[in-house]
């Protein structure tokens, strides 16, 4: 079991895999009540006209990565690799305030087209993370504690769960 499907059952949940381009047919036919993926696929995908609710948890952070061969990386000067590494941090910057503001800009849109949008409380969210305490247990042996530390702190902002 992967640690969403795991977080999913904690929370009394009865999650399944599916690929996605059934998700659309199966929530029009209602063979699935909801789904799960990020604002931008919601979107994107026209699920507004079969999805009615959507709720704005915030439990995880898809990243994107930016890689670079590790032995080019190794024969450039200390000087160019620094240069990397600032230029990386701009661009994961602009990434994520343009990102960002493509999702306000969706969930408005999400919301003019009729779907409710709904954000949980402090109290909610604070319920989430006690209840899914079991599944990070689980990970954190398997991901080593410096892996959960950084998902955490992603997902649930820097003050992660203990």
């Amino acid at each position: 079991m992967g640690v969403l499907t795991n977080l999913f059952r904690t929370q009394g949940a009865d999650p399944i895999t599916m690929p996605f381009s059934e998700v659309y047919t199966a929530l029009q036919q209602g063979t699935i009540d909801g789904q799960e993926n990020p604002v931008d696929v919601t979107y994107s995908s026209g699920l507004v006209e079969v999805q009615q609710y959507m709720t704005m948890w915030n439990y995880v952070y898809d990243a994107i990565i930016l890689g670079m061969n590790k032995d080019l990386y190794d024969s450039l000067p200390e000087e160019d690799q620094a240069l990397i590494r600032e230029v990386a941090a701009e661009a994961n910057d602009y990434q994520i305030q343009i990102t960002r503001e493509k999702e306000a800009k969706q969930l408005e849109e999400l919301e003019a087209a009729g779907m409710e949008i709904y954000y949980p409380t402090e109290e909610e969210i604070e319920q989430f993370r006690n209840d899914s305490q079991p599944v990070y247990d689980q990970f954190r042996d398997i991901w080593g504690e410096d892996h959960m530390q950084t998902f955490l702190d992603e997902a649930m902002g820097s003050e992660g769960v203990e």
